[in-house]
């Protein structure tokens, strides 16, 4: 069943509405995109800089996409882009998203996360018509140091790193540009993303092609942090529902529920690499020193998104692990 769309009045002329969305070729914007060209009849633009985390094999032509490599904080190609295109709809999801990489080194975050972000505001006030959604993260928050309660949608910012640090900004840029210009902004907040075509430096795809090669999984500290697991296609589906209501000015929380400790993902990719490989993996797990202000917990309210987006989430965490062990292995022995 196609999703209904919403058709504009050009000159007379009924034409499909034309989506931005940055960071199209990453992991969770590629999502977005594919989502968008299997369910809709939109057009879709895709920004993307191209960096270590992206990846042009992560969409494939398609004649209602278009594709530029250029950085966000291109003032000028982002605007010739509105003037062409006459977007209805900005997703942002373009961002730098590694937190060692932003421990080690957080210039970058502030110029594509901050600065690139605060550049497509001021396009937005350009054109104040156009629905403006931004991708945030639970990470704003910085943690909650036990197992029980949830972050909810007026808890404290306490971000924990730099890239939290430079999220927690643009998103508060977004609620003050919301508030001073009166655009037509929502923000959702979500929790980790999982699925295939995520880059092989985060911790799910690491650890399956270790499993596969059977080396050791390096766990950072105790291996018992926490982290709230939501399925990529799950996350873009909601952010769609988000899009169709129009609800500007909303802050969403986007999670599953399903919370696992870095040893339990590590032992269901352990014992999931060794059902579809027929054999068991020789890997075990080998703690490491712990990342600088690793988080404990992550766990979002998501009661309001329930309500009113209607959201649940339908991808159990282990059906999720096997389907991304089996693409992997795919592209591993093919």
């Amino acid at each position: 069943m196609r999703w209904k769309i919403s058709l504009l009045v050009n000159g007379g002329k009924v034409t499909k509405e034309t989506i931005l969305v940055t960071g199209g070729f990453g992991f969770m914007g590629s999502d977005f995109i594919r989502l968008l060209l299997e369910t809709t009849d939109c057009y879709v633009v895709n920004l993307d800089a191209l960096t270590y985390a992206a990846n042009k094999d992560n969409l494939i032509k398609h004649p209602r996409l278009s594709s530029y490599v250029i950085d966000i904080c291109d003032k000028g190609f982002v605007e010739k882009l509105f003037i062409k295109h006459k977007f209805t709809r900005v997703v942002h999801f373009a961002a730098e998203t590694h937190v060692d990489r932003s421990i080690g080194n957080p210039e970058p975050f502030l110029h594509s996360n901050v600065t690139g972000t605060v550049i497509l505001l001021e396009m937005i006030r350009k054109y104040p018509d156009t629905h403006f959604h931004f991708i945030s993260t639970d990470e704003v928050y910085g943690d909650l140091k036990c197992k029980g309660g949830d972050f909810k949608l007026d808890s404290p910012f306490q971000p924990s790193s730099p890239y939290a640090a430079s999220k927690a900004s643009a998103d508060l840029y977004c609620q003050a540009y919301r508030r001073t210009y009166k655009l037509k902004i929502t923000i959702s907040r979500s929790g980790n993303n999982f699925g295939p075509y995520q880059n092989k430096e985060k911790l799910i795809p690491t650890m399956i092609h270790k499993a596969i090669k059977g080396e050791p999984l390096p766990v950072y500290g105790d291996g018992l942090n926490m982290r709230d697991w939501i399925y990529v296609r799950d996350h873009s589906k909601t952010i769609w529902k988000i899009l169709e209501k129009r609800d500007f000015g909303q802050i969403y929380h986007v999670g599953s529920g399903q919370e696992k400790t870095n040893i339990e993902v590590c032992n269901q990719i352990c014992k999931e690499v060794s059902t579809q490989m027929g054999k068991e993996t020789k890997s075990e797990i080998a703690f490491v020193e712990d990342r600088m202000g690793h988080d404990f917990r992550y766990s979002l309210d998501v009661s309001k998104t329930k309500i009113d987006l209607g959201f649940t989430y339908q991808v159990e965490f282990n059906d999720g692990i096997a389907y991304i062990v089996e693409h992997i292995l795919k592209e591993h022995f093919s």
